[in-house]
């Protein structure tokens, strides 16, 4: 569930299905134009952006109730979904997939993983994304580029299935185990500690973060800025 610019809530399941209300008592519904199970979205001040099974995308702009689908080229199933502070769509979800889009059109930034990736969350351009083994990934840059950040040994049977920003720089994730995390920002460790956990208070025992998982460059001339143009 996600609440747009004016406060209406919008929730969403399965068989494409949206509802919304005003006042969390009365739910009226909306045409889909997707009949794939939505179970992740956002908002911010002019779009609301839901995703699921099988690729499926929907968006709407504004106060507009009108829904339009925007499925990625391929069919995994999408897992998380986040807007940046440039309004771009940012889903992520089976095998590694990272999707960016603008202008109307899909952006591929997977980068050769096959873990899951659970859940992304951006705070203006920096964003997170939670993964399986325990793995937690960051991009300073809109989601063209990502690094994978520190997170405590003994998190690789785990997954992390959810991500947020609280405040900027101020990020917590949760496992499957129910541990949380706290991101951390300190000279020698970008990453996130165990919550209540002094053995990760000096960032020691961090798992550092492997410069190979990089996403390949991409021309400036691809990456259109006016992103509300959808």
């Amino acid at each position: 569930a996600t609440a747009d610019s004016e406060g209406i809530i919008w929730v969403f399941g399965e068989g494409g299905i949206i509802l919304n209300s005003s006042d969390m008592q009365t739910w009226e519904p909306s045409d889909s134009p997707t009949t794939s199970d939505l179970w992740t979205s956002d908002s911010n001040d002019n779009v609301v952006v839901a995703a699921g099974s099988t690729g499926a995308v929907i968006l709407k702009s504004g106060e507009s109730n009108t829904w339009t689908s925007y499925p990625t080229p391929t069919e995994a199933d999408l897992l998380g979904v986040a807007i940046t502070g440039e309004g771009v769509v940012v889903a992520v979800g089976e095998n590694g997939a990272i999707w960016i889009l603008e202008n109307g059109n899909w952006l591929d930034r997977t980068f050769g993983l096959s873990i899951d990736f659970n859940d992304v969350d951006f705070e203006g351009e920096r964003g997170l994304i939670a993964a399986d083994e325990g793995r937690i990934f960051g991009s300073e840059d809109g989601g063209l580029n990502w690094e994978e950040r520190n997170t405590p040994e003994g998190l690789t049977d785990s997954t992390i299935i959810s991500i947020d920003y609280y405040i900027a720089n101020r990020g917590y994730a949760i496992t499957s185990e129910g541990q949380i995390l706290n991101r951390v920002v300190r000279a020698g460790c970008n990453g996130f500690e165990l919550e209540g956990d002094p053995r990760h208070a000096e960032g020691d025992r961090a798992r550092p973060h492997d410069d190979r998982h990089r996403a390949p460059p991409v021309d400036g001339a691809q990456r259109g800025r006016d992103s509300r143009d959808w």
